[in-house]
């Protein structure tokens, strides 16, 4: 048989109601209950108010004392973004010796059998019949 000759089924407005219907319902049961549990987990805090002056209130729901000392120490970021940027440097130089030595030959090219070639100065000329010319 044929591919044309196959129709595809067609789904009226029941049919695709009776499929978002069952699937609404269970998003919404799922959805309620997730709110339900969070409505019954009950922790040590809601707010930062309900913890002591030097605490506050973590997204555990529970209070965590406050840090004394903040770490402000850039030192080992600062040198692996140094690394990075003499890598970097370094990485470009070598192309661009590459470039600058690999200029004058194309030994080492993939393609430079073709292109010894192919001269850019040369035009390709070609010329097509037209429809008098085949006749002659």
């Amino acid at each position: 048989m044929s591919k044309r000759g196959k129709k595809l089924p067609v789904m009226d407005k029941k049919g695709i109601l009776c499929h978002i219907i069952p699937i609404v319902i269970v998003v919404g049961l799922v959805w309620a209950l997730i709110f339900a549990i969070k409505l019954t987990y009950v922790g040590e805090c809601n707010n930062n108010a309900d913890c002591s002056s030097n605490s506050y209130c973590g997204s555990d729901r529970k209070c965590h004392s406050m840090p004394t000392k903040v770490n402000r120490d850039f030192t080992s970021a600062i040198i692996l973004i140094s690394i990075s940027l003499i890598i970097a440097f370094i990485l470009l130089a070598w192309k661009r010796k590459e470039k600058a030595s690999g200029s004058g030959s194309n030994v080492h090219h993939p393609n430079a059998h073709h292109q010894a070639h192919y001269m850019p100065s040369q035009t390709l000329s070609v010329h097509h019949a037209t429809g008098h010319e085949q006749k002659k």
